[in-house]
């Protein structure tokens, strides 16, 4: 404190002078918003024009680094060698200066920590429904999306005898189609209903990933740890699709946290949240069952000190866990068998097969300052000694052991490299500059997402499919004949296109079985796209109420504009005429979906 009508005391100026510019490993316990005397003031302030420059600059930087090398970027979907290079590089920088002037007047705005969790939540909500008009533009939704129609049409007991059988599972565990379907049987086939869930599913991760950091260090480390999971550009373009992925994503986090309040608290509440937390995050997806091993990694960071109490919860959670399994194996025991064997025998093989680099996920596909803040913390938490590290940067490291390298496969992990993330930003003395950090990555990520990425999308032939959608539900007949023909230059086969024009619909569809392709391609067994081959689309396409009322309207799904016909088909169509055409074609991708809608020929 200053004394009136004098200058600071000399042990008061250095006991505040120590608390603004403090220590690395005490930067947790740091509160924002201190006094400081004027001349100090002035000091700290230009010591921040320079910083927040400093970041400016290196965002820029960063940019132009990752343009001008994105030859490098081998994602599978989003490549910038792809994607940011259809855009006006001018175009893209004065984006992304414009969103440097939104972060830092978010950065100069203190912490006040409700509102911004409520902020966080509306925002990350916010921001993924502006992705809501990307296409499905992974042919997993065709699996996704009949699973979840089974459960529509013919009710719960149905899904649940005929799961893996009657419904064809592949390597998919049902917890996010039977979500799917009881969406469907709500509120009506749409896939709004499906995005909305997503997008919360979003969001929740955003509020789990930020209690997370809350609970392990302060609400700070929480608060940059959410934010963060927005500053990742590939990640934004999963939460508008039908897949399982978001959705695993926050189950899993979930888990973990549930699991942390279990053994630092305990109480039949959290015990038994973290019970049922696991077991939804074990029916979400095969790759959590790997990750969750971090469970009794939580348990152990939190027994010294309180041993024999911490190990009881444990077990209690436990106990909890393999009661639920043992109500759910027999339902699901026989499938499960042949998918762990199935799993083993082509998807582990897979991984080595099917790579992206470790470039592409964490210095395009994420932010580099949330790669880059990430690998610092691991140096931070090393010299704090922090154990309670461990729980966060647990699953990186199974995946980095493992060797796994598809984006796909890290991203259900996102939510704790966005915590190492937070971690690391915590170390930087100036809170405004550790926000703008962090909202520069965030607003950067977004305008890279939005401006780049979700364009190059739109303009794959997946677009096709959803305009053709819209445009059958004005022009169609109650009843839409589907017919698929051969894809000559892809692995994919072609019938899968039908379900997910099926999803775009409201109009019922026959599928005509004369035009599936029976000829798999050699080597098939192999493929990530092997599902396509032993997929079948479901007999309701084959339902009498169809194929009773279709005819006035055919659907021709083909690979290219003017592809040559079948004979019985082209003649067919000679009672019919062309009414549109869906064209959009990409340049990249092999597998194009084409559509043609014919309208029969009107009698006089």
């Amino acid at each position: 404190m200053v004394k009136t009508g004098g200058l600071p005391d000399s042990n008061q100026m250095l006991n505040h002078v120590m608390m603004v510019s403090g220590d690395l490993s005490n930067q947790h316990s740091l509160k924002e918003g201190i006094e400081t005397p004027y001349q100090d003031t002035q000091n700290i302030q230009k010591e921040q024009i320079l910083d927040l420059v400093l970041v400016s600059l290196l965002a820029i930087l960063v940019f132009i680094t990752a343009f001008v090398f994105r030859s490098f970027d081998d994602n599978s979907l989003t490549s910038w060698q792809w994607s940011v290079t259809e855009i006006n590089l001018i175009t893209l920088l004065l984006a992304l200066i414009a969103g440097l002037v939104i972060a830092l007047r978010v950065a100069l705005t203190p912490l006040r920590h409700n509102p911004s969790v409520y902020l966080l939540f509306a925002g990350s909500f916010l921001t993924g429904s502006l992705f809501w008009s990307e296409p499905e533009v992974v042919i997993d939704v065709s699996r996704y999306f009949t699973q979840a129609k089974h459960l529509e049409l013919y009710g719960l007991g149905y899904f649940f005898t005929e799961w893996g059988s009657g419904i064809g599972a592949w390597t998919d565990l049902p917890l996010i189609p039977l979500v799917y379907g009881s969406i469907f049987s709500l509120f009506g086939e749409s896939r709004l209903g499906p995005q909305v869930f997503t997008t919360l599913c979003f969001s929740g991760s955003c509020i789990l990933t930020y209690l997370v950091g809350k609970k392990l260090w302060d609400k700070t480390t929480g608060l940059l740890a959410g934010a963060l999971l927005l500053a990742m550009p590939y990640l934004l373009t999963q939460i508008p699709l039908m897949l399982v992925d978001v959705a695993t994503m926050f189950f899993l986090t979930l888990a973990v946290y549930a699991a942390i309040e279990a053994a630092s608290r305990g109480g039949i509440k959290w015990l038994v949240a973290a019970s049922c937390a696991i077991v939804l995050a074990m029916l979400s997806k095969y790759s959590t069952w790997l990750l969750l091993s971090v469970i009794p990694v939580i348990f152990i960071v939190f027994m010294p000190g309180n041993f024999r109490q911490v190990f009881l919860r444990g077990l209690a959670v436990l106990s909890g866990v393999l009661i639920l399994l043992t109500l759910t194996l027999p339902w699901l025991g026989d499938t499960l068998y042949s998918q762990i064997m199935f799993l083993y025998q082509y998807q582990l093989p897979g991984l080595k097969r099917w790579e992206e680099s470790y470039l592409s996920t964490f210095l395009f596909q994420v932010h580099p300052f949330v790669t880059i803040s990430a690998l610092l913390s691991i140096v931070f938490a090393w010299r704090a000694r922090d154990v309670r590290y461990l729980i966060v940067v647990w699953m990186l490291l199974l995946l980095f052991i493992l060797e796994v390298k598809r984006i796909r496969y890290i991203l259900v992990a996102m939510p704790m490299l966005a915590l190492m993330a937070g971690y690391g930003l915590m170390q930087l003395k100036n809170p405004t500059v550790r926000r703008f950090v962090a909202a520069s990555s965030v607003t950067a990520s977004i305008t890279i997402a939005l401006l780049a990425y979700l364009p190059f999308l739109k303009g794959t032939s997946a677009a096709n499919i959803a305009q053709a959608g819209a445009y059958l539900d004005h022009a169609g007949t109650d009843a839409i004949e589907v017919l698929a023909l051969h894809q000559p230059n892809t692995a994919v086969n072609p019938i899968v296109a039908v379900p997910t024009l099926d999803l775009y619909t409201q109009r019922n569809i026959y599928y005509s079985q004369h035009s599936k392709v029976e000829q798999a391609p050699l080597g098939f067994e192999k493929s990530p796209l092997r599902f396509t081959w032993e997929f079948n689309n479901p007999d309701y396409y084959q339902d009498s109420q169809n194929t009773s009322s279709a005819g006035n309207t055919i659907v021709v799904i083909a690979s290219k504009s003017g592809q040559a016909l079948p004979e019985n088909l082209r003649q067919r169509l000679d009672q019919y005429h062309l009414a549109k055409e869906f064209n959009v074609t990409g340049r990249v991708f092999r597998y194009q979906t084409i559509l043609s809608v014919y309208q029969a020929n009107r009698t006089i």
